[in-house]
Order: C-alpha cells, then sequence, then structure tokens
C-alpha cells in the first residue's frame, strides 16, 4: 500500500480515467486486446476478455457493463432440468450458446498443471491462420504466400489483429463484445460514502455501456476500492467486406502496365485486368490481346531468387508452393516478359506493383522459353466447344478428360490445349498454361 491521500487525490485515482478510455478505444486501434489479467501489488487488478453475440442479443448486452460470459466460458458440457420426476440431461457444444460464443477458451486446470489458452477453432480455420509452435503466436498466411502476425501472446494479454477480427465478424454477421472489468484501491482516511459522487449506474455511452461503483475493503484497512466495468458492443461489417470467397476478389487491383510505345516515343499502357482484354473469340475486340507481351528489367525477379524456401524459379515458370505460379519468359538475358493477361490472372495483386516498378518498353523479343505456339485455328471455334480454352476443341460436358489419359470422361479432349480463360476441367495438371499434351 502507499500513502494516504486526500479526499482528491483518492478521487483522482478512484475515478479511473486512463483506464475508461483505454477500455473504450478498444477494438478501434489495429490491434485489439481479447483477453488480460493483472495484478499490480494490491494497488489495481482487473481483467479484459471478449466474445462474439448474435445481433439479436444486442438490445441485451446493452442493458449492464457485467460481462456476458466468464473467463472458462463457452465450453461443451450438459444442462439438466426436471420433468415428470425425472431428471432430463441434454449435451451443448457451448454451454453459454446459442446466442455467445468464446474467441478465447480458457482452459483452466486449477494449478496441476499450467491452464491452456486456446483460440476458436472456427476463427482459426475460417481466417486460414497458422501457428508457430515455438512462440504460440498465430499468422495470417495469405494467398501470395506471405505471413503477417494475426494474434500475439504477450505474458497474460492476448490481443488479435482488429482488421480480422473485423473480417470475421463480417463473414459469419456477429456482434463483437469487449469487456473489462478493473478495480483501483485507495489509502485514505475517508470513508466510502465521501465518495458517492463517482458512482455510475449502468449507462450507455455511444457503443459502450460504463458502470462504476465505490466500495469499502474491509478488514481494518483504510482503503476505499472502486470498480469500473466498461462493455464494447461493435457490430459486424457487411457480409461483402469479409474477403472470403465469393468476396475475395472484391478489393483486387488491376494496375496498367507499358505494353507499347507510340509514334512519339511515349509509353502506351493498358489495364492487366483479364475480363477487360481481348481474346480469341470476340471479346473486347478494341482491347489489346490477353497474349499481349509486357517486358519487365531482369532484377524483378531478385526478390524471388532471394526467397528460395517460398519462391520457385526455372525456365517459364515462376511459382509460390502451390499457391500461385505464372508463366515467364526468363530465357531472354535483357528482360522477362510475361503476357497481360497472365499478370491480372496469375500474379497476386499484392506483387503487381512490384513488378510495374521494373517494367519496361517492348524493346526486347519473346525468346524460344516464352513463345507461344498460336492454336491451329484460333479465330473462329464452334459454338459447342468450350471457350476457356484454344487450340483443339474442348466440348462443353459435365467433366472432360485428356484422351488416352486415366480419366473417366464422359468426354474427351486430344491435345495440347491452351488454358486461355478458366481450367474448369482441370486439363492442365502442372499449371503451365498448356494441358493434355
Amino acid at each position: 500500500m502507499g500513502n494516504t491521500l486526500n479526499h482528491d487525490e483518492a478521487a483522482d485515482v478512484l475515478r479511473q480515467a486512463n483506464e475508461r478510455k483505454t477500455s473504450q478505444a478498444n477494438g478501434t486501434g489495429p490491434w485489439t486486446v481479447v483477453y488480460d489479467s493483472w495484478h499490480a501489488s494490491g494497488d489495481r487488478n482487473g481483467g479484459r476478455f471478449a466474445a462474439f453475440a448474435v445481433p439479436g442479443y444486442r438490445d441485451r448486452a446493452m442493458q449492464s457493463g457485467s460481462w456476458d460470459m466468464s473467463v472458462g466460458g463457452g465450453f461443451p458440457g450438459f444442462s439438466q432440468y426436471h420433468e415428470d420426476g425425472q431428471w432430463v440431461s441434454t449435451y451443448h457444444r457451448n454451454v453459454d450458446g446459442p446466442d455467445l460464443e468464446p474467441l478465447v477458451l480458457v482452459q483452466e486446470m486449477h494449478g496441476v498443471v499450467p491452464d491452456a489458452y486456446l483460440i476458436s477453432e472456427e476463427f482459426r480455420l475460417l481466417m486460414h491462420l497458422w501457428e508457430d509452435k515455438a512462440t504460440g503466436n498465430y499468422y495470417s498466411v495469405g494467398d501470395d504466400g506471405s505471413k503477417e502476425l494475426a494474434i500475439e501472446f504477450t505474458g497474460r494479454q492476448i490481443r488479435v489483429r482488429t482488421p480480422l477480427l473485423r473480417r470475421y465478424q463480417a463473414a459469419r454477421q456477429l456482434d463483437l463484445l469487449l469487456f473489462s472489468d478493473t478495480r483501483v484501491f485507495a489509502d485514505t482516511d475517508e470513508k466510502p460514502e465521501a465518495f458517492q459522487e463517482l458512482n455510475e449506474e449502468d449507462h450507455v455511452e455511444k457503443d459502450s455501456v460504463v458502470f462504476m461503483g465505490v466500495g469499502d475493503i474491509g478488514l481494518g484497512r483504510n482503503q476505499v476500492f472502486f470498480r469500473l466495468l466498461v462493455k464494447r458492443v461493435l457490430p459486424p461489417p457487411p457480409q461483402e467486406q469479409s474477403g472470403i470467397w465469393p468476396w475475395d476478389r472484391d478489393d483486387e487491383e488491376y494496375p496498367e502496365f507499358i505494353i507499347d510505345e507510340d509514334e512519339n516515343g511515349r509509353p502506351v499502357k493498358f489495364t492487366c485486368e483479364e475480363d477487360k482484354l481481348a481474346n480469341y473469340f470476340g471479346k473486347n475486340p478494341d482491347a489489346p490481346h490477353y497474349l499481349t507481351p509486357v517486358f519487365f528489367k531482369p532484377e524483378v525477379l531478385r526478390r524471388y531468387y532471394d526467397d528460395p524456401s517460398l519462391y520457385s524459379v526455372s525456365d517459364g515458370r515462376l511459382s509460390c508452393g502451390h499457391l500461385w505460379g505464372v508463366q515467364i519468359d526468363n530465357g531472354n538475358p535483357a528482360a522477362v516478359m510475361v503476357f497481360l493477361g497472365d499478370i491480372g490472372r496469375d500474379i497476386p495483386s499484392s506483387h503487381r506493383d512490384h513488378w510495374r516498378a521494373y517494367n519496361i518498353p517492348p524493346v526486347s523479343k519473346i525468346s524460344s522459353v516464352g513463345t507461344y505456339v498460336k492454336p491451329a485455328v484460333p479465330q473462329k471455334q464452334d459454338s459447342n466447344c468450350d471457350p476457356n480454352y484454344s487450340g483443339a476443341c474442348v466440348p462443353i460436358a459435365s467433366d472432360v478428360d485428356c484422351a488416352g489419359g486415366k480419366g473417366n470422361g464422359p468426354a474427351y479432349v486430344r491435345g495440347p490445349v491452351y488454358v486461355i480463360g478458366s481450367d474448369i476441367y482441370g486439363l492442365d495438371g502442372d499449371g503451365d498454361g498448356v494441358g493434355c499434351q
């Protein structure tokens, strides 16, 4: 305990202005604290917790600053009720459900072995998180192969990247409830009644419910404590902002690349968005073709050569594990070439600015590695042929396999065929753009 405080000094401590501000801001910054527990030398203690709730629970949640789910809640178990002289037992996957569910499940082991702090399995799976066993932290793994810290364990605190929480809320259309409960103690000769003006009954402040109450520690000590409860209720964003299929490409960016030079030597640019490019079947006839060559300085590949554990660069191919890959022409020492449509379709959006930084005018030629073999009859194709392919007529059927292969049809095609759209039949097994070779 510290020195005895006069009334104004004690009131300033008990008011907990900073803690109140912190609790009402939690969930707004880049990180959101979803679990915490502290005890500081008897002067203050408290904790934070979080839960998800269906929107229909919102009015009930806003009635009180008390926690709707306690630490250790949300586990499976049974309930019982008495009916017709017998006990009826019912199993529940979540004993606090169905309106509430936890983000962090605290498995208390009562001092026998360490307690376990478990992240909701549905949250981990839906948001595609990877656990680093060495630290216990979780990382988001992007479609481009990048890893970003998503959940961090520091001491007794667990915090989550706020955008990740908001995307999960959007996907499942759930409210996020952020609880805090803090108590401070002030050494003073005055009685609790002297601080009644600090009391605040449950009331709503914007998106929060706040309660403050004073009490006497008792036990013969000249000490007063003050309890602050803050509950923040954050509704979900629209579902299409989840960034999860079918909305995973809604924020895709398609920059323009240099594809030519005009008569005055100025660069001519065009978007790499596949849907805005021409193809061999009459789409966007006034636009550049999907197979327009785009050239880059050889240094564009340096970032991929420098990280061989993640990327593979071979003759005619750049890939990132099994996440993505693109056909390239790296057989010319003066430049690297990629088809304009492949940039938009196969190179992740987060990498396109990197490629644009090395974009150069088409002063080089395509090497034999990157030479595109034009289909025998590319201009016209029978209406019974699938427009996602060229070079040979791929029939429109429930499934198509390569003739002479192990597939069971019911339809077959003899290659080679070139994938110019989506490989809906899986004919291009190695992802090099050519199937049934």
